[in-house]
């Protein structure tokens, strides 16, 4: 404990009374002072985290029957590593057939940017080599009515300037275009239509307070393209979203780490397809071949 300045002084003056003695007094408590902080101090904690947890690889994170389930996923559902390029059809680029269309989910923003980089940079280099498209084509918020996915006829056509929400997805057509000029919309000709992208928003890390939330935000996006996509297509093209740029954040201000949360991210994904197949008659899953491109969940 340090001693008080003003208490030594004032008894060692009135036992002496002398003002020497006082300077004298006033030196040695400075120099115990010198001493106490040379000696005892410890450092001091500017708040920093400064024990990091420690990071175990994506495998150690995930459950036992997603590990099981993706070694074989059923006879509906491939895995394909597929880096979607230009100048070549998405028919060709997954081995699909020319009768059947095909939906590829794409991890957007909530802006539903067009270019960029990443897999929406891909996309849109594609639909503009190939058909010339300037930007995504025919956005639109799907129905979430039961029984209106197969129609279309309710999907509700996006406003300039529309923000999507996490666990939204938006459609835009894939395709050659129809005739137009500046006074008509840009529009996909209906009878030669090969497909859709499918603008999905998955969670960032970086807005994650609990990974349960998260998780069952992805799972049930999965769950609500798989519903739409099975009345409308051959293929679906399923990436492994929210995990490469939105799983990038500063992690000593969470509390759990970047595998934990990309781990995360994969066991939504595959409960939101077990769901999808429980409550679907199997006639209506075989019409729908399920392509899991670059997921890379046991490395």
């Amino acid at each position: 404990m340090l001693v008080n300045l003003h208490a030594v002084v004032n008894i060692l003056g009135e036992c002496h009374g002398t003002r020497a003695t006082r300077c004298v007094a006033m030196l040695c408590y400075l120099l115990a002072i010198m001493t106490y902080c040379s000696c005892d101090t410890k450092p001091y904690n500017t708040g920093s985290h400064v024990s990091q947890q420690q990071e175990l690889p994506i495998k150690e994170y995930l459950s036992n029957e997603f590990k099981q389930w993706f070694q074989n996923p059923g006879s509906t559902v491939s895995k394909a590593t597929v880096r979607i390029v230009p100048n070549v059809s998405l028919y060709e680029q997954f081995g699909g057939s020319d009768n059947k269309r095909i939906i590829v989910v794409n991890a957007s923003n909530e802006h539903i940017s067009f270019g960029g980089g990443g897999l929406n940079g891909a996309l849109s280099n594609h639909v503009n080599t190939h058909y010339c498209h300037k930007k995504w084509v025919g956005l639109r918020l799907p129905s979430t009515l039961p029984g209106t996915w197969d129609s279309g006829s309710l999907d509700i056509s996006i406003e300039p300037g529309w923000r999507a929400k996490v666990g939204e997805y938006v459609i835009s057509d894939v395709g050659p275009l129809l005739d137009h000029n500046e006074m008509t919309p840009m529009m996909v000709n209906p009878s030669l239509k090969i497909g859709e992208i499918y603008h999905a928003i998955g969670p960032r890390a970086s807005e994650t307070i609990a990974l349960s939330t998260a998780q069952d935000q992805v799972k049930t996006l999965y769950y609500n393209i798989l519903k739409r996509a099975t009345h409308h297509v051959g293929y679906l093209v399923l990436p492994a979203i929210s995990t490469e740029i939105f799983a990038d954040t500063d992690y000593s201000k969470r509390s759990f780490t970047k595998n934990e949360f990309i781990a995360t991210m994969y066991e939504g994904m595959y409960q939101g397809i077990q769901e999808y197949q429980c409550d679907t008659p199997a006639s209506l899953r075989r019409t729908c071949h399920v392509i899991l491109n670059n997921w890379e969940p046991l490395q």
